[in-house]
């Protein structure tokens, strides 16, 4: 299906107690852009959105964790019956050596949206993985109506946020690439 999200969702509704997400099968990591077969992702970012209505429990700012086998995600409890929260979990690409978080990024995609990454906005995505000397790199495809600006956000293994406005071009698309130097994450938009 073109709207289907491309990490996994979990959504819960009016959920009284925590409940543990186990990653029993790993999904595997879309296949890097030098070519080679896609491998297991260990490593996942994940968040929440909430409706909370109470003006105690406030909608808060997701707040990425990291998630792994060993490491489940705990589903928090809502507070009121009408409230829910839908969960978020995308997996951190282009680790070196595979295996570990080194050197990798996670594409959170528009994170405040129901399908933060949509086969809608996303058309492709290729990543180029770690090296010795190198971090990760990814590069965004994304469509779109001509003059549209989009949010799109990434996280690095330690959950560090960054994010970029990015406006469709006239042939309705842009292209995001996202690097890491020197510890500091750089989004650059073209269109």
């Amino acid at each position: 299906m073109d709207g289907e999200p491309l990490w996994p969702t979990v959504l819960v509704g009016t959920l009284r107690e925590p409940y543990k997400f186990q990653l029993i099968e790993l999904p595997a990591e879309p296949v890097p852009a030098g070519g080679g077969s896609a491998s297991p992702a260990v490593y996942y970012v994940a968040w929440r959105w909430t409706n909370a209505s109470s003006a105690a429990d406030p909608v808060p700012t997701p707040l990425p964790e990291l998630v792994t086998q060993s490491a489940p995600l705990v589903l928090a409890p809502v507070a009121h019956a009408a409230d829910f929260a839908a969960y978020y979990m995308a997996p951190l690409l282009g680790a070196y050596p595979v295996g570990t978080t080194n050197g990798s990024l996670a594409l959170l995609g528009e994170w405040s949206k129901w399908a933060p990454v949509s086969r809608n906005r996303i058309s492709r995505l290729e990543v180029t993985a770690a090296t010795v000397t190198t971090t990760a790199a990814l590069t965004v495809h994304l469509m779109g109506i001509a003059g549209e600006t989009v949010g799109l956000a990434v996280a690095t293994a330690d959950l560090h946020v960054t994010s970029i406005q990015c406006a469709i071009g006239v042939l309705q698309t842009a292209v995001v690439t996202v690097i890491q130097y020197r510890g500091q994450v750089i989004m650059k938009c073209s269109n």
